[in-house]
């Protein structure tokens, strides 16, 4: 028997190629067809449809697709509720 390396995608694997992924490096996420997927920063991942979705036009990263559900704002908007994730214009009260 001969070992293969993995594919370059994969932390771990059982075969040789993007399809055999075990485990992922670092952010990507295992898909149930064993490829790992890496969402970009504006992107949040999807594991029920097992895509990277986009984030809310105003959202630089997000949990989701919604607006009230930004981690951190597109410029020149900020975070003002922390509870409701939502994006608004730094001066407004």
């Amino acid at each position: 028997i001969q070992c293969q390396k993995c594919d370059p995608a994969c932390a771990r694997c059982d075969g040789a190629t993007s399809s055999n992924c075990t485990e992922c490096h670092g952010d990507a996420h295992l898909t149930t067809s064993k490829m790992c997927i890496t969402c970009t920063s504006n992107q949040f991942w999807d594991g029920e449809n097992q895509v990277c979705g986009d984030c809310h036009q105003d959202c630089k990263r997000c949990f989701g697709e919604a607006q009230n559900n930004c981690l951190e704002c597109n410029d020149p908007l900020a975070r003002w509720d922390g509870q409701n994730f939502v994006c608004t214009f730094e001066d407004a009260e």
